[in-house]
């Protein structure tokens, strides 16, 4: 018998199989069950991941139009899973996706993209999978929303009010005149925004290296996407791996901009050269094996053996990282090897493989 197991709430759906992946269980004689006292009846059950991915919680604090919006969510799981934020407005049919990514241990975000806020209502949902199960966190019919207000002003003024008392007084034998004068003072304290903004939204560098990112404010959050990628909490970006890494820069406005960084090994590459082959003629001969015996006798005197990096590397045929007579000895046995084979010569490689054995 094939089975599987949904359950619901107000929110989400979770799954133990599927239609595509059941679980599975034979179904043995009822001879058995009445046997049980003397019987051993085994069972064969093949089930999917029973760790089902557990949303903790997803929220958007906040949404304007014109600018990024980002989706909170707190994803309990033991494994990889592929976590999508489902959205779109309320006068549209259509549902769209960006995918969340993975912050920290239980914290992932999705990104809005500016050009697709607008003023109105946002619907929204989660839905998360290990390859075995979904999850969701609302659904298509039962989803979260919330209201894409008007784009903020970077500038706002406070009026301040300010009352000064004067009195004065003058004194003759006879009248005594006091007067009071009350005078208002205006003042306007403006704040403005500083706009958050990268000149790029890619770089290269080497694994190993370091850069910083040119945004000098004490109000950023820096993340990674990649372990690989380190980033400090001063937007100091170190590179410990090579691969690409995404970093997400949000202030305290949740305004979001993203770096691509990729990472190239900086492994020095070898050039090329042929095993054996140190002259680099069309053959490997006895001149071959005369070069290294020349080169082994000068170094052996303390001279410089005159090969080039791409030599040296064609010469050491036995990789001992030495190189002596015992490579020209292998250079000759090769050689008399490819004058009377009737076969398909080997390449030096293969050969050397064989006379390693």
């Amino acid at each position: 018998m094939e089975y599987y197991i949904e359950a619901f709430d107000s929110f989400n759906k979770a799954n133990y199989g599927s239609r595509s992946n059941p679980c599975i269980i034979k179904i043995t004689s009822s001879a058995i069950i009445t046997q049980i006292t003397t019987t051993i009846a085994t069972t064969t059950t093949t089930t999917t991941n029973v760790n089902v991915p557990k949303i903790l919680n997803l929220f958007i604090p906040e949404a304007k139009a014109n600018e990024t919006i980002l989706a909170y969510a707190e994803i309990y799981v033991s494994g990889d899973i592929t976590a999508v934020l489902k959205y779109k407005y309320e006068d549209e049919n259509k549902w769209k996706s960006v995918p969340m990514q993975n912050m920290s241990t239980w914290e992932y975000i999705a990104v809005i993209p500016s050009d697709d806020s607008r003023q109105g209502t946002l619907q929204y949902y989660l839905e998360v999978s290990d390859g075995y199960n979904t999850s969701y966190f609302g659904n298509a019919e039962k989803y979260l929303k919330i209201k894409v207000t008007a784009a903020s002003s970077t500038t706002t003024s406070t009026m301040t009010t300010t009352t000064t008392s004067t009195t004065t007084s003058t004194i003759t034998t006879t009248t005594t005149t006091s007067t009071t004068t009350n005078t208002t003072t205006a003042a306007t304290s403006i704040t403005t925004t500083i706009p958050l903004s990268l000149e790029v939204t890619s770089i290269s560098i080497k694994n190993g290296e370091q850069y910083k990112i040119p945004l000098d404010r004490g109000d950023l959050t820096f993340k990674s996407s990649n372990t690989d990628v380190v980033v400090s909490g001063d937007g100091t970006v170190t590179a410990v791996g090579a691969g690409d890494a995404v970093i997400t820069i949000i202030d305290k406005n949740y305004n979001v901009k993203q770096l691509k960084i990729t990472v190239n090994d900086n492994e020095i590459s070898k050039p090329e050269y042929t095993l054996g082959n140190v002259n680099n003629s069309v053959i490997i001969d006895a001149v071959d094996a005369s070069a290294v015996l020349k080169y082994y006798a000068r170094i052996s005197t303390n001279q410089e053996g005159g090969f080039t990096e791409k030599q040296e590397l064609a010469a050491d045929v036995n990789s001992d990282g030495i190189i002596d007579s015992v490579d020209a000895s292998r250079i000759l046995a090769y050689y008399a090897y490819v004058s009377t084979t009737n076969e398909e010569a080997k390449s030096m490689e293969e050969f050397m493989k064989k006379k390693t054995k």
